[in-house]
């Protein structure tokens, strides 16, 4: 099951301030408080540091909130490690099927391709998603960075609101524990195959 990752204030920063607007805007999606607007510039830039370590499965705007749309079309992660580092930049895509990841073990070995969590269907089409590989974790302090890259209109991004997904605790160990069984198997029939014949 997963669970949405609330936003705090302390937690973002801005390539450029929102515009003010009462009620104030939201970054969180909800029913009651207007996204965020960004009259002065097209493509704005949203940091958000998460302090503890944060499982994620996807990232997307909501299009479908009542009386609060939004015109964001599309938008690029890029993930920023504590020590600096960066990860290769991440575009949204609009139908949940046309995005399959696959991750890279330690050893080199891949695991099979994975298409992202049925929790995901009941998100309209034109919905602009990110869906990350399995067992995607972030360390403490570790920046997530979204740029929105085009609007359905002319228009500069308004009524912008970021939602996640936090892996459920439990189904992050299981998919861990399945994952590197598997992987404890390929390896054992590794070691078969190059042991010597002495027969």
């Amino acid at each position: 099951m997963n669970q949405s990752l609330t936003i705090l204030p302390s937690q973002v920063t801005y390539s450029t301030l929102p515009d003010e607007t009462k009620p104030p805007g939201d970054i969180n999606p909800t029913g009651s408080t207007p996204g965020l607007s960004f009259t002065n510039t097209p493509k704005p830039t949203i940091n958000i540091t998460v302090d503890q370590p944060t499982p994620l499965s996807v990232i997307f705007v909501p299009t479908n909130r009542p009386n609060q749309p939004t015109n964001v079309e599309t938008f690029d992660v890029v993930f920023i490690l504590p020590n600096g580092t960066q990860l290769p930049p991440y575009s949204s895509t609009l139908d949940v099927t046309a995005q399959t990841t696959t991750t890279t073990t330690p050893s080199g070995l891949q695991p099979p391709t994975t298409t992202p969590p049925a929790g995901l269907q009941p998100l309209p089409p034109d919905t602009p998603r990110v869906n990350l590989p399995p067992n995607f974790v972030l360390p403490p302090n570790t920046v997530i960075s979204i740029t929105v890259t085009s609007t359905t209109d002319t228009n500069n991004p308004t009524g912008v609101s970021i939602f996640s997904l936090e892996l459920n605790a439990t189904d992050q160990l299981r998919r861990i524990h399945e994952h590197f069984t598997k992987l404890t198997i390929v390896l054992r029939e590794r070691e078969r195959e190059d042991r010597p014949n002495t027969s």
